[in-house]
């Protein structure tokens, strides 16, 4: 080896330049040890056929008995009315968007490509092009099941205006993407996207609790004329095409701006999703869920808590309540459920309505019942009986139920069905919270369809709660 081939020299003290590799031999490379692990090609062809054989059933059926279920229970509104509840559901779904996307990373790694590729000398930028190119179509994608539901609810009626939503649609989640990689570029401006989406989505929910309560007046709103929203609306979806295109090129060129820190922050939050579909178990990501959050807070003011352990508890209970901000604003956003359910369906479904928000907007605000009521060290340490910490805990969400429920008392249903909401609530609520830890043991039964074995003992314990909101449903339909 000649000093000029050596990386350094020996005593000189002369450092020569050593070229860092290019990515695409570093892919090449990569590709071909994939492949003589990978296997055959009619294998993974027989797996993907049977697969779609047994969803295409399977959802097949599934759909047409709901759609055969719903055609009878839903009453559609007039035009106008489906018109706007149209464009106030795209506009919560940009807000959805907004809200998801920061906090999936986007661009992420896994640990073994941050650990090694990461760290070593290749171009960045181009490492991560291909994951930014996945993560750009999937929010396009994304952006046009926004817009199919749209479609669903009645914000366009003719096919140019409907194709002309769908590509706004897709070219609004690819920007939004796009807008995601920048906040993920330049640390702390995910609060940015997330504070528009907590602005867009008032908009949206005031927007359709208005049109529903037009439409109970009597009143309904008359939709724009159709020849000239179309072509307003086609003209708007190819400038945003323009734009998306132009903001993904000008994202790409920003990629070699990620560290490590930010392209592995959402991993234990996908971990913990992958991990709670296969064991089907929610509360894996609803832990990982809370750790982010409390993070997010930081610092907290504290004070002294004085009087005795009952008042102590409600009062720290009531002000981990008051810290859950997206807790809140998804029980206020859940205020339009029941309004909309009465312009949609009969008024005896209308009670359903109510319970599944009222349920939705007490759990989400049920984290110290959760924590108490899974951990025996945390209510030896607070002393007193069982029954009596998870009474004093159910306190602060039975207030919320009880509140939320007479916000939601005009849409409908009998003085009994209102009554009995949040106690039902509740009572699901304190089912969940309840459950005992999941047990992966127990005897396995196969079904002959494709399925495989299915763990008998696992889906008896994921029927506590849902079984019981199913029943509870029922008495609500009878007292509606």
């Amino acid at each position: 080896m000649t000093p000029a081939d050596a990386p350094w020299s020996g005593g000189g003290g002369i450092v020569a330049a050593v070229a860092a590799p290019r990515w695409r031999d570093v892919r090449a490379r990569l590709r071909g040890v994939r492949r003589a692990k990978r296997p055959s090609w009619t294998t993974v062809a027989g797996n993907v056929y049977q697969t779609l054989l047994y969803i295409a059933v399977i959802g097949g059926l599934f759909v047409e008995v709901l759609r055969n279920a719903l055609g009878e229970l839903l009453v559609p509104p007039s035009t106008g009315t489906q018109y706007w509840l149209g464009a106030a559901t795209a506009l919560l779904g940009v807000a959805l968007l907004l809200r998801v996307l920061p906090a999936l990373g986007p661009v992420t790694v896994g640990p073994a490509a941050a650990t090694w590729l990461m760290a070593a000398p290749i171009d960045r930028g181009s490492f991560l092009a291909s994951r930014y190119r996945i993560v750009v179509v999937a929010g396009a994608l994304a952006g046009c099941l926004v817009g199919g539901a749209a479609l669903l609810v009645g914000l366009s009626a003719d096919l140019r205006g409907a194709i002309g939503l769908v590509v706004l649609a897709g070219a609004a989640g690819a920007f939004l993407t796009v807008l995601a990689v920048w906040a993920q570029v330049r640390r702390g401006r995910e609060r940015v996207l997330v504070r528009t989406a907590g602005a867009l989505t008032v908009p949206a929910v005031v927007g359709i609790a208005v049109v529903v309560l037009l439409e109970r007046s009597g009143d309904a709103p008359a939709a724009p004329a159709g020849g000239a929203a179309t072509e307003v609306l086609v003209g708007v979806a190819a400038v945003a095409v323009l734009v998306a295109i132009v903001a993904a090129v000008l994202g790409r060129t920003r990629l070699r701006r990620l560290d490590r820190t930010a392209v592995t922050a959402a991993g234990p939050l996908l971990a913990a999703l992958t991990l709670s579909v296969g064991f089907m178990d929610g509360s894996i990501t609803t832990g990982v869920s809370r750790e982010r959050r409390l993070r997010a807070i930081g610092t907290v003011r504290s004070r002294r808590i004085t009087g005795s352990r009952v008042r102590g508890l409600l009062l720290a209970d009531t002000r981990r309540m008051m810290r859950a901000r997206s807790a809140w604003a998804t029980a206020i956003a859940l205020l339009v459920l029941p309004y909309l359910a009465s312009v949609a369906v009969p008024p005896r479904v209308v009670p359903i309505a109510q319970l599944l928000g009222a349920t939705l907007a007490a759990g989400g605000l049920a984290d110290g019942l959760r924590a108490v009521a899974g951990s025996r060290g945390l209510r030896r340490n607070l002393g007193g009986t069982n029954p009596e910490l998870l009474a004093v805990h159910c306190v602060g969400p039975a207030v919320v139920a009880v509140v939320w429920t007479l916000l939601v008392a005009p849409a409908g249903g009998s003085v009994l069905s209102l009554v009995l909401v949040p106690v039902s609530a509740m009572a699901v609520v304190l089912r969940f919270a309840t459950r005992p830890p999941r047990s992966f043991g127990g005897s396995m039964v196969d079904t002959g369809v494709g399925l495989g074995p299915l763990p008998v003992g696992m889906l008896i314990e994921l029927s506590r709660g849902p079984l019981l909101f199913v029943v509870l449903a029922g008495i609500q339909l009878f007292t509606g």
